[in-house]
């Protein structure tokens, strides 16, 4: 197996699963700040999401074969283009021989408007789910687009013998531009349009189906990240002892070991929740739910229902082949669709069902006023 296929597989893993994973507490904030889960403050985190992962996919692809990046030079800073307005200068020498209009179909116009352009959506969102202050969040975008250079300037931080795509300073400031324009349109957006600022809810009814579901999607994706990632250190492993093919090798198989699988299952689905008092998973947690006793909803689940819950759903995924993985979620959505309590085969065994932490909280506080203004019985 050659060097391409080990560096397809870390590349696709960091854009494909680490920059959304790393939006999660963002989506929290959202679920927090509104008390609910659709509308503008849905498409916002989304958006976000979607412009983030987008950034992280013009960041790394498309991949070269390192057989064709030719390294003429050793030395990194040969990679680097550091005079500011190198790249921009041309624009306006051009513009004054053949004029704007032709200039702006022009190459080096239209790139760096799409560098501008590609950062208007990513400060926009983030502005309207952060609501940051806007110098905040331009700080954030010429930090991400820094990172951004720099990880073009450094061959994907030392994957290949040496860049293949130019560090470009220029590209900095317009990234950054872009993130000054994506704030501004947001604060007008807040201005002139209501419904980008939606009161906060109580969040006290039912959570949804569609927000059950996103929780447990969520969990099942960071298994699936902490299983990769314990391959991955295995593979290291494996480099040191038996040298790096023999960690390629292991790498392009795409076969990973139950025993991670299973470990990696039980630390998100039932250690997780087991050492928290709401019993809550960390996808429950994004989306501000929590399991509950059937006979008593004030009350957070016990561990042994906690424990019910793990086995009837999580540990029959860990243990499937890859390809029937979503066939449990599969029967506990179609069971919860057909129930009028939308109860799923998990809860049903574990006796419990799934409320919003607000509503927990709410009928616990509600009922410890009611015992505080008993009167006392003789």
């Amino acid at each position: 197996m050659d060097q391409y296929r080990v560096n397809a597989i870390v590349t696709v893993f960091a854009t494909g699963a680490l920059i959304p994973l790393a939006m999660l507490p963002i989506l929290a904030r959202v679920v927090r700040r509104y008390g609910r889960l659709r509308g503008w403050p849905m498409i916002s985190a989304l958006g976000l999401l979607g412009s983030a992962v987008a950034l992280g996919t013009f960041t790394v692809f498309p991949l070269p074969r390192p057989s064709s990046v030719e390294c003429p030079s050793p030395n990194l800073r040969d990679y680097w283009q550091t005079d500011l307005f190198a790249s921009i200068k041309p624009i306006a020498s051009q513009a004054a021989v053949i004029g704007w209009e032709a200039t702006s179909t022009s190459a080096i116009f239209l790139q760096v408007a799409f560098n501008v352009l590609l950062f208007v959506p990513f400060a926009f969102f983030l502005h309207q789910v952060t609501r940051w202050n806007g110098l905040g969040v331009i700080v954030a975008a010429f930090l991400t687009s820094g990172l951004i250079e720099a990880t073009q300037g450094t061959g994907f931080w030392g994957i290949y013998p040496c860049p293949y795509r130019l560090l470009d300073v220029d590209d900095v400031v317009a990234n950054t531009i872009g993130g000054v324009v994506g704030v501004v349109i947001s604060y007008i957006a807040i201005g002139i349009l209501p419904f980008t600022t939606p009161k906060k809810v109580p969040d006290l009814d039912p959570p949804s189906l569609g927000r059950r579901t996103l929780a447990g999607f969520i969990d099942l994706a960071l298994i699936a990240v902490l299983a990769v990632a314990a391959q991955g250190v295995q593979a290291f492993s494996v480099a040191l002892t038996d040298g790096r093919e023999a960690a390629e090798d292991l790498l392009a198989s795409g076969k990973i070991p139950l025993v991670i699988v299973l470990v990696a299952a039980l630390a998100i689905a039932w250690l997780f929740p087991a050492l928290r008092r709401d019993r809550a998973t960390p996808g429950q947690v994004t989306v501000n739910i929590a399991p509950a006793r059937l006979n008593s909803p004030r009350r957070h689940a016990a561990l042994w229902q906690v424990t019910v819950r793990f086995a009837v759903r999580w540990l029959p995924m860990a243990l499937l082949p890859f390809i029937y993985v979503l066939v449990v979620p599969m029967i506990e959505f179609a069971c919860a669709v057909v129930r009028r309590d939308n109860r799923t085969v998990s809860e049903l065994a574990s006796v419990t069902l799934t409320r919003t932490r607000p509503a927990i909280r709410a009928d616990q506080h509600m009922a410890a006023s009611e015992t505080q203004v008993l009167p006392r019985v003789e």
